[in-house]
């Protein structure tokens, strides 16, 4: 089979690298906008289109409101994102992305790109949807093969400096970017084999620490050196509500930002800058050693998760051959410092640091792969193919042969996408032979053992082989909780896009949406019935806890919409600007809460829709999505894996210091008490706290990092959920009410079931003796009393 031109793209969160690998040469993509190898991951709505990078950042500083940068942070959350008086979700925002890409490297290579190897951070582990999303972004921009590649794998493969690694060489990969930091055990591959054979032992990630939140540090530095004066050019006049003031703000935090950003990377060359914050009037100066200060506990925890993950593959430090820096903040001395004196003498660079996981990832594409199956026969006189899988199942992308065509032995049949989003070829068993039938078409789903193909000749029993998979993950061996036996119901078509919302009640409900439409249905104990239906629906925020209303933004934006569940119809609109991050309603129906992407912080009588309280909250950089106490007197969010808490006038209020998270998008309020629960730090583990003084961590070593919490009504079970599909409940452990703030620890779930593929939620019913999970095709329900 020809070896076709195939797409590597970096996909970053500030910046994006793209090589094309064709004709048996691989040559980097330059934007043609900017002149650059780097193209910026920014996007901006001018009224008729969506301009991509360098074109989208000359609109920035005119139309604030209407660009977007860092997506990559945004994708697989809820809220959509707007653009001026559009809406888009991040995964459109990274297929445009891709599409103009595709289209430079078309252009250069003179005929179509239809295939593509696109990177992922680690932190997407199996089953994570950001896998899925990054696939169907890739299709979305014409590319009809798009193939997944672990970061930190295609960063050890990049051109580095000096000697060459060698075979065996154990290798930790340090790739702290614009948006993320990942790290990874790598064992180098021997000589003759591909570069899929390196070994990945382990990986960790942080979602929340990067050149941006650096620069956000930065910027916090300038507003303290610049006092008074500078704090009222940021914000003149106190809290302009007009659209003019709101933009003209937005334009004076984006110059800051610039402002921080040049600082940055000016001090990794100069040891003292000055600049001159232009509309402010203000000259101001920094100095490296200030930054280095003021980077330091982000560099730290960026060694610590290194130190860790060594631990946790059982390696030392003096193990390693070298430690590999990647990633355009590993340029900062204060980030090679502190890694030097963390590992002396094992440093080393690779060519360029920003460009190195696309040229990684277009070396991974140029070489033959090994990811792929022989296929086996019956007997000795039959001619079925088939195929064994990793996971055992998986999706039909494309035959590259018809009945009647001829194949050789070593031929690629067929291409299947895992379940995991990973490519797996099919080839032919060793022998050539000729097609006679396809018994699978296209798109459709696949399992291991099926009958794919029949050839026109017999033939003698061919033996199986599979190809290597390197960087598989080993799950460790567990007690046994009890498990849970779920009634499993599949979900109604039209299948929804999104998550799925159950809703607690007498007649537990179900809340999705179909494309523009907003469904209720209610879940009877042997069928699912379709209860109302609302049209113009852009966004589902938000149910109450009672299961009595939801927060849903409606399709043309501008305001909020309160439901009521029982029969869809509107109790009241709420009027906003721009995009709403989160929302919530208060146990008595008679307020709402809501925090935007300016930062403002409302809380508004659904009576008349006056806001009762307001505050600006722009002092923080907010991750992932806020969620509101019942009484909505406070409001928490997560920022720097740190969980920070803020009451109705903006003042910060002080949380548990051990207890921080370990997922941006993982956090939930008590249903009935001022407190939250979040993925710890210790991704087995899940945090509860409260301002009463209670403080737990729930522990279960089945859980691979909670990306779903649920607890019920009385505050007695909480359950989490990860990507793999476990899901634990726990009895939350009694305090004896003598020392409030123990951190009180319970190491094992009393129930522990496995789903069949990641779940899209997790939701306890009204009487917290029920469970329910919905995975993207099935509703699982579980009676926690009759287990």
């Amino acid at each position: 089979m020809t070896r076709e031109p195939v797409l590597a793209v970096d996909f970053g969160t500030s910046t994006s690298a793209a090589a094309l690998v064709a004709d048996g040469r691989v040559r980097l993509i330059k934007e043609p906008s900017g002149d650059s190898w780097a193209w910026p991951s920014t996007v901006s709505w001018d009224g008729t289109r969506l301009l991509v990078g360098t074109p989208a950042e000359h609109r920035r500083a005119v139309h604030p409101a209407s660009f977007r940068s860092e997506f990559k942070r945004d994708l697989g959350e809820r809220a959509p994102l707007l653009l001026g008086d559009a809406s888009y979700r991040a995964e459109e925002l990274v297929a445009a992305l891709l599409a103009a890409v595709r289209g430079e490297a078309e252009r250069l290579h003179g005929q179509a790109v239809t295939r593509a190897v696109l990177t992922y951070p680690a932190s997407y582990g199996p089953g994570d949807p950001r896998r899925r999303l990054l696939v169907g972004a890739g299709e979305a921009a014409g590319l009809t093969v798009v193939d997944l590649l672990a970061e930190p794998v295609a960063a050890a493969l990049a051109p580095i400096a000096g000697p060459a690694l060698q075979p065996g060489d154990l290798v930790l990969v340090h790739d702290f970017g614009g948006g993320t930091f990942d790290a990874a055990l790598v064992r180098m591959p021997p000589p003759d084999a591909s570069a899929e054979a390196v070994e990945v032992l382990g990986h960790t990630a942080l979602d929340d620490c990067g050149g941006h939140d650096i620069d956000v540090l930065v910027a916090e530095e300038l507003v303290r050196l610049g006092g008074d004066r500078l704090t009222a050019w940021l914000r003149p006049g106190g809290a302009p509500k007009e659209s003019d003031g709101a933009t003209d703000r937005l334009r004076r935090e984006v110059e800051l930002a610039d402002l921080a950003h040049r600082f940055k990377h000016r001090l990794s060359v100069e040891a003292e800058v000055d600049d001159y914050l232009r509309s402010a009037g203000l000259p101001t100066a920094l100095g490296r050693d200030r930054l280095a200060e003021i980077a330091a506990p982000l560099v730290a925890r960026t060694v610590t998760r290194c130190r860790e993950l060594l631990e946790r593959c059982g390696q030392a430090p003096d193990r390693l051959a070298a430690v590999l820096l990647v990633g355009g903040s590993t340029r900062m001395p204060a980030v090679r410092d502190a890694l030097a004196e963390a590992f002396p003498g094992l440093l080393r660079h690779v060519e360029d640091p920003e460009l190195a996981v696309a040229q990684g990832a277009a070396a991974w594409a140029g070489l033959a792969t090994r990811r792929f199956s022989a296929a086996e026969r019956p007997t000795a006189t039959g001619v079925p193919f088939g195929w064994r899988l990793p996971g055992d199942s998986g999706r039909l992308l494309r035959w590259y042969v018809a009945p009647g065509g001829e194949f050789a032995g070593d031929a690629v049949l067929g291409l299947v996408r895992l379940a995991d989003g990973g490519l797996w070829e099919l080839r032919a068993d060793g022998r050539p032979g000729t097609v006679a039938r396809l018994h699978v078409a296209e798109g459709a789903p696949v399992s291991s053992g099926d009958w794919l193909l029949t050839t026109g000749r017999p033939g003698g029993r061919g033996s199986t082989r599979s190809g290597s998979r390197g960087g598989a993950n080993v799950r460790p061996r567990w007690e046994e909780a009890a498990p849970l036996r779920a009634r499993v119901r599949a979900l109604p078509e039209p299948l929804p896009v999104g998550r799925v919302v159950p809703v607690p009640g007498e007649v537990p409900r179900l809340l999705t949406l179909h494309g523009e439409e907003l469904v209720c249905w209610d879940v009877l104990p042997d069928d699912t019935v379709r209860r109302w239906a609302r049209p113009a629906v852009g966004w589902l925020l938000a149910a109450s806890a009672d299961g009595a209303s939801a927060v849903v933004v409606p399709k043309a934006g501008g305001r909020l919409d309160v439901l009521e569940v029982e029969t869809g119809a509107e109790v009241v609109p709420v009027p906003v600007q721009g995009s709403v991050l989160g929302a919530a309603l208060s146990a008595d129906h008679t307020r709402l809460a809501y925090l935007d992407q300016q930062r403002w912080l409302r809380t508004v009588l659904l009576t008349d829709g006056s806001v009762q309280t307001e505050s600006l909250l722009s002092r923080f950089t907010v991750h992932g999505l806020p969620v509101f106490s019942p009484d909505l007197e406070y409001t928490a969010f997560v920022t720097n894996q740190s969980v920070v808490l803020c009451d109705a006038s903006g003042r910060y209020v002080e949380t548990p210091a051990q207890l921080t998270s370990s997922d941006q998008r993982v956090l939930r309020p008590l249903p009935r008490s001022a407190g939250f629960v979040s993925g710890s730090t210790d991704v087995t583990a899940v945090d509860v706290w409260s301002l009463g003084g209670y403080a737990a961590r729930l522990r279960d070593p089945a859980l691979a990092k909670a990306a779903h919490l649920a607890i019920d009504a009385d505050e007695r079970l909480l359950a989490a959920a990860d990507l793999a599909g476990c899901v634990s409940v726990w009895a939350l452990p009694p305090t004896d009410g003598e020392h409030p703030g123990q951190l009180l620890e319970s190491a094992r779930p009393t129930h522990r079931t496995k789903l069949p593929s990641a779940p899209l939620c997790l939701a306890f019913g009204a009487d917290g003796t029920t469970l329910h999970a919905a995975t993207d095709r099935e509703l699982h329900s579980w009676d926690l009393e009759k287990e």
